[in-house]
């Protein structure tokens, strides 16, 4: 005895064939998306690392004086012409332009002296340096969050 199927069930079986592999599918690039949003994530902090390396060494050539505000981190490239300029200026001390922006391709947010420290309004960071995130707006959460360089934690992907 054979049982052939209808030709309704046929394309009944093949439409649920092809609602799970699509389903897979967009799963797999959902999952992508996440980590190529995470990777963004990796590579601002490397780069908010390398500047804090870079001010790091600003400081020791120019008796302790950052780059001010109006400066920004462009000194971390180019000698500043105006403001306190370093005793000893020996740089660049990041590697590129490209080094003081995020992975969205937007400046960091740097700002001497900085934010206040937690719990004391009137003792302030020597410097602040951030990222909006993936969204570019300040707040957020998950990969939209801002990344700062006074709230460690935000610094893990």
């Amino acid at each position: 005895m054979t049982s052939e199927k209808s030709p309704g069930a046929k394309l009944l079986e093949l439409f649920v064939i092809f609602a799970m592999v699509l389903g897979v599918a967009l799963l797999l690039l959902r999952k992508g998306e996440g980590l190529s949003e995470n990777k963004q994530r990796k590579v601002t902090v490397n780069r908010m690392l390398a500047i804090e390396e870079g001010l790091a060494k600003y400081m020791i050539d120019s008796a302790g004086l950052l780059p001010t505000g109006e400066q920004g981190l462009a000194a971390l490239l180019r000698e500043p012409a105006s403001g306190p300029r370093p005793v000893s200026w020996k740089g660049p001390y990041v590697d590129s332009e490209q080094v003081l922006k995020d992975a969205w391709g937007r400046d960091f947010q740097y700002f001497s002296p900085g934010k206040p420290m937690e719990g004391h309004k009137d003792i302030h960071q020597p410097y602040s340096l951030s990222s909006y995130g993936a969204d570019g707006a300040e707040g957020g959460e998950e990969m939209d969050r801002d990344i700062c360089s006074w709230k460690r934690t935000t610094m893990i992907p």
